[in-house]
């Protein structure tokens, strides 16, 4: 029985391209970080949701209240500008305990923190996969219809 999920934030409810686009810090999928650490923890705190992330997050919460399952949020950023500003967003801009958001420095640690009733829902495969290989599941987000079924299906209530 799935007793948690593990929400990531960068490309499943908030914008990190957009904020990497008007802070021209992008070159096709090539994020050039030096940009990203000038702009301090206010590249962070200004994010933008993504097209329906907020609904999507506001859905999950939601059902994760019904279904008693505690919901995380599990992200990644190696600076302490990057955690401090993911911090203020989540603050600002969610309802989640501070004591239920996890930043990683790497993707790949997100594993740590997986087990037979965990489920990860990250925009990437190899983060997916390693939440896998640590014993969890995963939701891989490709949008949120999808994601929301693809959850609905893995907690069986389809």
């Amino acid at each position: 029985m799935i007793d948690k999920i593990f929400l990531d934030m960068d490309g499943v409810i908030v914008n990190f391209r957009g904020q990497c686009e008007k802070y021209e810090c992008i070159n096709g999928n090539k994020v050039n970080w030096e940009v990203v650490h000038q702009g301090g923890p206010e590249f962070w705190e200004e994010m933008e949701w993504l097209p329906e992330g907020k609904e999507l997050y506001e859905w999950i919460l939601k059902l994760c209240e019904q279904e008693n399952i505690d919901l995380f949020i599990l992200t990644s950023v190696n600076f302490t500008d990057g955690k401090i500003g993911k911090l203020n967003w989540l603050k600002n801009n969610t309802k989640i305990d501070k004591h239920h958001i996890i930043i990683t420095n790497l993707g790949k640690e997100k594993e740590y923190y997986a087990d037979q009733n965990s489920v990860l829902i990250d925009d990437f495969r190899k983060n997916c996969e390693a939440f896998a290989n640590g014993g969890g599941q995963f939701v891989k987000y490709e949008t949120p219809r999808q994601t929301k079924d693809d959850l609905i299906t893995l907690l069986g209530k389809n």
